[in-house]
């Protein structure tokens, strides 16, 4: 399956998720972009980095598709992250809350408060993200927030009122030379978290090319252990393949199929690979829809590794200074660098490698005070 397309590389930088202090928090910041760092103080009570916060459903309340997780993130140019995480899903609205450590001390230490929570209302159109630590909250669009305009530019040519304006050529065009995605069924069972589970395995290669011959292989391994979609299972899977049919629709882009076994905010890392790949490019989505109906059953344990070699647009992106801010920029200047995908020491380790496993899942009601900022909450 090839899909041949022109495109500028232009990385954008996924959400972060916590203050970074130094280069190093800024990467690993940005790499992981996990939604939600939240425990009980989040909405009044509890002792900072300590839990969760409790789901409860005092007042007015509906059913709420809950899933707690466990995930790791690590690679050739990360620290190790950890953490836990807890979505509350409806078809309209979503909130996750999650608590993280770095196996690196200082990190913690320079990281200081490592919580937060972020609710999504497509009802409302709105995205707010909460400090617990500061007690404050930001709302912005579902869209994204405005970000501060650029000066104009004078123009080098006068132009007519009624002439269209000329087209920008891309400062480093690329061509998809291979776009392949293919899924494996080894067969294998065991049992995980109480779960009964099967194995299925996703392999997705993408190469790109420049106008000098330039050229980029990306290589994308998902190891998923899915038990059957019977009972809490099947409800969960439901209500969350809604909200996420209804988020595309807010956000007018195509839904990637591969968002079902990976989270946003990793596709948000391996934005500099995915710039490429139109989501709206109905027959590629359509292909690998396809592929990955082979795989049966709830993703209880996810392991992805992403592995990089080769360099594309070098020349562009040395003159752009390494690409925008956050890990979409950083890693344009790898890629396009020429370095390894090891990083400059040339090892083979991933690039990145993200694990996650379902602890625990159920539908039950939950509060609604859960899904809007807590009153004593501040707007920034």
């Amino acid at each position: 399956m090839a899909n041949r397309r022109t495109r500028k590389i232009e990385p954008k930088a996924p959400r972060g998720l916590f203050v970074s202090a130094t280069a190093a928090l800024l990467l690993s910041a940005c790499a992981t972009g996990i939604p939600g760092l939240g425990p009980k103080s989040a909405d009044g009570g509890g002792a900072a980095g300590t839990a969760l916060p409790e789901l409860g459903a005092d007042g007015p309340s509906a059913t709420t598709a809950v899933v707690e997780n466990s995930y790791t993130i690590d690679g050739a140019i990360l620290p190790v992250v950890r953490g836990t995480t807890r979505t509350g899903t409806r078809a309209d609205m979503r909130r996750s809350d999650s608590l993280i450590n770095f196996d690196n001390r200082l990190l913690n230490a320079v990281a200081g408060d490592r919580r937060s929570a972020d609710i999504v209302r497509i009802d409302r159109q709105l995205v707010w993200t909460l400090e617990p630590a500061n007690r404050r909250y930001t709302e912005c669009p579902i869209t994204g927030c405005a970000q501060p305009t650029q000066p104009a530019q004078k123009p080098t040519e006068e132009r007519k009122p009624d002439q269209p304006a000329k087209p920008t050529e891309p400062e480093c065009p690329v061509t998809v030379k291979t776009n392949e995605l293919k899924v494996l069924s080894s067969g294998e069972r065991k049992t995980v978290n109480g779960f009964a589970t099967e194995r299925f395995q996703i392999g997705w290669t993408v190469e790109i090319e420049d106008k000098q011959g330039r050229r980029n292989g990306n290589k994308v391994m998902l190891d998923l252990w899915t038990t059957p979609e019977t009972g809490a299972v099947k409800d969960v899977q439901q209500m969350g393949e809604n909200y996420q049919r209804r988020y595309a629709s807010a956000l007018n882009t195509g839904e990637n199929p591969i968002g079902k076994f990976v989270p946003r905010e990793v596709l948000g890392a391996m934005s500099t690979m995915m710039k490429n790949i139109d989501p709206r490019d109905a027959k590629t989505m359509a292909a690998w829809g396809a592929e990955l109906r082979k795989v049966r059953g709830y993703p209880i344990l996810t392991n992805m590794t992403w592995n990089s070699e080769g360099s594309v647009c070098s020349e562009s992106q040395a003159r752009a200074g390494g690409g925008s801010q956050g890990l979409g920029g950083l890693l344009g200047g790898i890629l396009g660098g020429g370095r390894p995908a090891g990083g400059a020491s040339g090892n083979s380790a991933p690039l990145v490698s993200y694990s996650n496993e379902v602890k625990t899942l159920a539908v039950r009601p939950v509060s609604d005070t859960l899904f809007v900022p807590p009153a004593d909450y501040q707007r920034k």
